[in-house]
């Protein structure tokens, strides 16, 4: 996994900022809340530096149906930790299975569709937290552009 202050095209992953060991490890047992916890700090000192931060999975090679659901979980793990540390508004999330692990760990059942920048991305705010909002597409689309600049972020 890296962090990553911009996003990636095509499923590049963007300049580094901090690098951790890869998915496989993540994935080992009772590991995966210890390896969330290593990220969660280089994580938080990035929003701080850089104000968003991508986190992204650069390894593929590992993928089976169960490591890609369990590497969710890690995921939503992650997303807890870092939540519970510090507010962001403003969660952007790529896939559909990560997406759901991500709502279902912060117990997040309801939502208020805002924007659809395009069809299958929609941009919603959270009921039980008013002020936070989450856009979901699709791991198949790249970011519309519309997202992209509404962030500043930029396609490498």
């Amino acid at each position: 996994m890296t962090i990553s202050p911009a996003l990636r095209k095509h499923r590049q992953p963007a300049a580094h900022i901090g690098e951790s060991s890869g998915p496989k490890e993540a994935l080992s047992g009772s590991d995966s809340d210890n390896f969330a916890e290593r990220l969660k700090d280089d994580i938080l000192n990035a929003i701080a530096e850089h104000n968003r931060v991508i986190v992204a999975v650069n390894d593929v090679s590992y993928r089976t149906k169960n490591s890609a659901d369990s590497l969710c979980e890690v995921i939503a793990g992650l997303v807890e930790k870092v939540l519970n540390e510090m507010y962001i508004p403003e969660l952007l999330i790529e896939g559909g299975s990560t997406a759901s692990a991500i709502v279902r760990r912060l117990g997040w059942k309801r939502f208020t569709p805002c924007r659809e920048p395009l069809p299958g991305v929609v941009r919603m705010r959270v009921n039980a937290e008013q002020e936070r909002f989450i856009t979901i597409k699709p791991g198949s689309y790249i970011w519309p552009d519309t997202v992209l600049n509404k962030f500043n972020l930029t396609h490498l």
